[in-house]
């Protein structure tokens, strides 16, 4: 019923059909100061750094224009064994947790904390994506072998289609992105350029 009306809504405002014509969302994961701060103890490898803030710009701007749902993701972690070690690089309540500044801000997007590797760790994350029902995720953001990637997993249990939008997703290390990309391969994830 939704739908009809969002479709009756488009055709008298006069906006093209294909605005809502399939049902996508973007996850923008962990894009925080913290893990962009290549001085930080657990950072994206510099030499990334800039193209992956680029690509996620670009797909935050297209996903705009498409009228794609924007969801910031931001990790925050409450263990004190955890926050040692990675010298609290997304302490809960720290400067380092918040989005960075060079990432876009998309007013009307929604923000959802985890505390664990997996977005569906965040009950309300959950329940917004089943009563959606969107038919693709597209997830970009950090890092690739920890919350893309577990995040992803995660989604593929749910039955859920995930899109990696591959340059717009970061890792600690070149290497490591490139084989974590070989494994969403495998595993029957979707690599796609962008939105």
């Amino acid at each position: 019923m939704i739908k009809y009306l969002a479709a009756l809504i488009i055709i008298i405002s006069g906006l093209p059909l294909n605005v809502w014509s399939d049902n996508s969302v973007l996850l923008v994961v962990d894009m925080q100061k913290g893990l962009l701060d290549t001085q930080s103890a657990q950072h994206i490898a510099k030499p990334m750094l800039c193209e992956v803030i680029n690509n996620v710009n670009d797909n935050i701007r297209k996903a705009n224009a498409k009228h794609i749902p924007i969801l910031y993701i931001r990790n925050e972690s409450n263990n004190s064994f955890q926050n040692f070690f990675t010298g609290n690089v997304c302490k809960a309540g720290s400067k380092q947790a918040e989005i960075d500044n060079r990432v876009l801000k998309d007013t009307n997007a929604l923000v959802f904390v985890k505390n664990s590797p997996s977005t569906f760790s965040n009950t309300s994350f959950v329940k917004y994506i089943d009563e959606n029902n969107f038919d693709k995720i597209f997830i970009c953001g950090l890092m690739a072998e920890g919350c893309i990637n577990a995040t992803a997993m995660e989604g593929l249990k749910r039955h859920k289609r995930f899109l990696m939008v591959e340059p717009a997703i970061g890792s600690q290390y070149i290497w490591l992105k490139n084989w974590m990309i070989k494994k969403y391969r495998k595993k029957g994830l979707q690599i796609v350029s962008g939105l």
